[in-house]
């Protein structure tokens, strides 16, 4: 599993499990999506929905996040890297040299 898709994976678990834990089961209650189906059902539909969502919403958040990063610092005991992207200097200029 790529990096990426465990800090969101990680995202999502974190923010499903507060939003589970502090909202009550009423306001998962309150939409059915399927009528002939039992309120269980809905509740437990609403609740995989919500989690979908939570998850494409920190997919977006990571994505954004990781392309506005412009550098990257590893830290160890006795050092410290900073990385620095330099895509900018492929980038056509004006200048001739």
């Amino acid at each position: 599993m790529s990096k990426y898709l465990k800090s969101c994976y990680i995202l999502t678990s974190t923010l499903v499990g507060a939003l589970f834990t502090l909202v009550p089961e009423t306001v998962f209650g309150c939409t059915k999506l399927f009528a002939k189906c039992s309120d269980e059902v809905n509740i437990i539909l609403n609740r995989v929905i919500a989690a979908i969502a939570i998850f494409i919403i920190s997919l977006l958040i990571q994505g954004i996040v990781n392309a506005a990063r412009c550098s990257v610092t590893i830290k160890g005991k006795n050092y410290v890297i900073k990385a620095v992207s330099y895509t900018h200097l492929t980038l056509p200029t004006t200048s001739r040299v």
